[in-house]
Formats: C-alpha cells, structure tokens, sequence
C-alpha cells in the first residue's frame, strides 16, 4: 500500500460493530481498506465476490464510527479492497481496487 502512495494510519482498527484492515491516508482522501484472501487459482475473483452488499454497508458504518472517533467527519472517503491469491506455498497474487463498489 505504501508503494501505491498510501500512507498507513491503523492496522486492524477495532470497535465494537467490526474491523477495519487498514485506514489509510492518500494525498487529502481517507481510505478504508478491506483485504480478502483466498487459495485458489480462482482466488481473485473469489475473493471480490465475497464483498457482498452487507459486508459493503458494514464497512461503510465501520468508517462513520471511525470517523466519528477520529475527528475526520469532514475528510472525503472512499473503500478500497486489496485481493490477495494465495498460490502454492509462497506465491501470493495482489490485486488493489481502488472504491470498486462505492464511494463512502
């Protein structure tokens, strides 16, 4: 994430309704991250359709209370997913999707 410009604010973020992967700043915008991993070939696609509408609204509510918490009511935001393959022993695919499914 790093290397894509993002600079990391919390790691595993926790309240009482959830996790939040990552939280993270690039350039002005807030950036909640949600990192799926699965094995497979088919890993990837796996993976994204894992993000069903309520684990979507889910996420979104975790970035209101962080939000809310975090004085950042007024910083734009959007959800990013990173996919990760997991492929033999040691090979992993990455994939970043930058607010795939909505803006929050």
């Amino acid at each position: 994430m790093q290397q894509h410009g993002y600079r990391i604010l919390a790691r595993n973020w926790r309240c009482t309704e959830g996790e939040i992967d990552l939280v993270a700043q690039e350039g002005e915008v807030m950036v909640c991250v949600e990192v799926r991993t699965r094995r497979g070939l088919a890993a990837l696609d796996r993976a994204a359709e894992s993000l069903n509408q309520t684990k979507q609204r889910r996420l979104l509510r975790l970035v209101e209370i962080y939000a809310a918490e975090h004085d950042l009511e007024e910083h734009p935001w959007r959800v990013d997913v990173v996919l990760v393959a997991l492929v033999g022993h040691e090979q992993a695919h990455i994939r970043l999707l930058r607010a795939p499914w909505l803006d929050a």
